[in-house]
């Protein structure tokens, strides 16, 4: 969608118009009747009066940035022309002339016109999660405004707002609620309100899932909260996939209402260090690549990365262990943030998280750290280099509690290590702790590793190597944006492994 600004100004005063044999009409005059600019592409639109002389072809227009010197100029048979991709804020000196057959001769260049190209005003527009849905729910609102935004305002109808570009929000009670969203930008100011947009029905059982709001008080948790599911056999899904750093589609083998997708450790065919991106989560599946941080040059060989989706909300397991699966937006810049958990969690969960937007195309990964039952901080980390804050992205976690045993047909094993990871292999057995599990997995388990802790404060991730039914060889590998230097102190893991 464009937005045009007129503005009308007076026609220029004429000079003789002559080169070699002069043309019997000396006057053309140039004058901007409409001055526009268009989001899709930046253009100023200009008429002028015709010279009169039978010799005259088609005129030339000629523009720049700086007065009397123009680097630009097409040609046109008509009296106006309309001059694209101009640069947005830029000012820019016009003049025309007009020319024979033959281009030879030319009259001289009329006044010069001066303009500064206008920003485009921005066009409001939002899409969402889900529309409906029993009390509580949570949605998550994307901006998908056109032209330049600087700044966002949420109304979700409830007495709730929110300013992030990407909004996660939870609907507490039932009813019928309008959002907007108001976006601002250089050109203005634009309103998009959807009325009656989310219809939310009271909760009839326990088994409506719930989400997570950054801002919300981790406080006391009661397990027969509505939000809170206890089951054994809800919607769950684990792979391996070999990706490269070209995107690829996985497509779910269930089916999955809201799912929440982390995949974090990295294999180690390609030594270049690496990180993993997702984005394009619905109800069919997601798209994975891996991504090596911007000093190197962004090809990376196959790896093998584990993957686990999960219905969004929180589950208790069959040893009555809770997993909770949630996304939160996150901030630009190394700046942490607290998540707050729903299950009540009696002992500290595992998180496992991965950016879950490609919001920002620069590398990325997460830390996490300062896990309790109730609550964990969260941040985003670029490479030590970059002098720019990454962008705001929806990060997904899941959180659960040390669980041995049988779900869903699957093998799991979900613990930490001590605090002994460093950026030396450090191998760990799956059956530690959980003799009742010892060897049984028939084939080696899908891997998912995440530091707990952030005693190194340097930029970096899992990687692991020589994964068998028994065991693993893990270690924290450091990008070298900044530095050649790759030692890093010890870390906690958590790892799930899943398999059959």
């Amino acid at each position: 969608m464009s937005t045009r600004y007129a503005r009308r100004s007076a026609l220029l005063s004429s000079q003789s118009l002559h080169r070699s044999t002069p043309f019997i009409c000396t006057a053309l005059g140039l004058t901007t009747l409409a001055l526009g600019v268009e989001a899709s592409a930046n253009t100023v639109a200009l008429e002028w009066d015709p010279v009169n002389d039978p010799r005259v072809a088609f005129y030339e227009v000629h523009w720049g940035t700086q007065s009397g010197q123009y680097q630009s100029s097409q040609q046109t048979t008509a009296t106006s022309a309309t001059v694209e991709q101009l640069t947005v804020g830029e000012t820019y000196y016009f003049a025309a002339k007009a020319c024979d057959e033959t281009g030879t001769t030319c009259s001289d260049f009329s006044e010069e016109l001066s303009t500064t190209v206008d920003h485009a005003a921005p066009v409001a527009d939002f899409t969402v999660s889900t529309t409906s849905g029993v009390a509580p729910l949570t949605v998550t609102f994307d901006d998908s405004s056109d032209g330049e935004i600087q700044s966002y305002q949420w109304d979700f109808g409830d007495g709730n707002t929110s300013t992030a570009g990407t909004a996660v929000h939870r609907f507490e009670s039932a009813g019928t609620y309008s959002v907007s969203l108001t976006v601002t930008g250089p050109g203005g100011t634009s309103t998009q309100t959807k009325s009656g947009l989310i219809t939310i029905t009271d909760s009839t059982s326990d088994s409506t899932t719930g989400g997570n709001d950054s801002s919300s008080d981790g406080g006391d948790s009661d397990t027969n909260d509505d939000s809170l599911v206890s089951q054994t056999d809800f919607p769950l899904e684990a792979g391996e996939v070999a990706v490269n750093h070209d995107w690829k589609r996985v497509q779910f083998e269930q089916a999955f209402t809201d799912p929440v997708v982390v995949a974090t450790s990295v294999s180690y065919n390609g030594v270049q260090p690496v990180t993993v991106r997702i984005d394009g989560v619905d109800q069919t599946g997601f798209s994975i690549r891996l991504q090596e941080w911007n000093y190197l040059d962004g090809w990376h060989a196959t790896e093998n990365v584990g993957y686990l989706v999960v219905e969004r909300g929180s589950h208790q397991l069959p040893n009555g262990a809770w997993l909770e699966a949630d996304e939160i937006p996150v901030g630009s810049g190394n700046t942490s943030q607290t998540g707050s958990f729903l299950a009540p969690f009696s002992t500290t969960p595992i998180v496992l998280s991965t950016v879950a937007t490609y919001n920002d195309a620069s590398a990325v990964t997460t830390r996490v750290r300062n896990i309790d039952p109730t609550s964990f901080r969260l941040m985003l980390q670029s490479e030590e280099n970059n002098e720019m804050d990454h962008g705001s992205e929806m990060v997904a976690y899941v959180a659960l509690e040390g669980f041995c045993g049988e779900l869903n047909g699957l093998q799991i094993v979900a613990r930490k290590t001590s605090d002994n990871i460093t950026h030396t292999p450090t191998e760990f057995w799956f059956s530690d702790q959980c003799a009742a599990t010892a060897e049984t997995f028939t084939a080696p388990p899908t891997l998912l590793a995440e530091m707990q802790t952030t005693d190194g404060w340097n930029t970096a991730n899992i990687r692991w190597r020589n994964k068998d039914v028994n065991s693993v060889q893990v270690w924290v590998q450091e990008e070298q944006s900044k530095d050649e230097e790759t030692w890093h102190a010890s870390e906690v893991v958590g790892y799930l492994a899943i398999g059959e």
